[in-house]
């Protein structure tokens, strides 16, 4: 199963913007992004736990891996944190994510 999303100039040009395959779940396994004029600038792919991404690879367009990104969530299921590593799996930076419940 495939997904392809489009921007459409002024002109009324479609413009490939990025295409998705999924898997039978229907969880995105790769993501394809290309610039304006519809070459492919890099794509990603996908490692899941039950419905939860777990890992997330960047890779150039030639295949080479950039990034990696690892989530961690919480017993409640909300993801806590965003890992991301380079190539050589030295971290780069943590992005934290804190959540706020409001009660009236």
């Amino acid at each position: 199963k495939t997904k392809t999303v489009y921007e459409v100039d002024s002109k009324g040009k479609k413009i490939l913007d990025s295409k998705e395959e999924c898997d039978d779940r229907g969880r995105t396994t790769k993501e394809y992004v290309y610039d304006e004029y519809g070459d492919l600038k890099k794509y990603f792919t996908y490692e899941y736990k039950g419905k939860k991404v777990v890992a997330e690879y960047e890779y150039s367009p030639s295949g080479k891996l950039k990034e990696k990104s690892v989530y961690q969530y919480n017993e409640a299921g909300k993801r806590i944190s965003k890992l991301i590593y380079d190539e050589t799996g030295k971290l780069l930076k943590k992005k934290v994510y804190e959540y706020q419940y409001y009660t009236e």
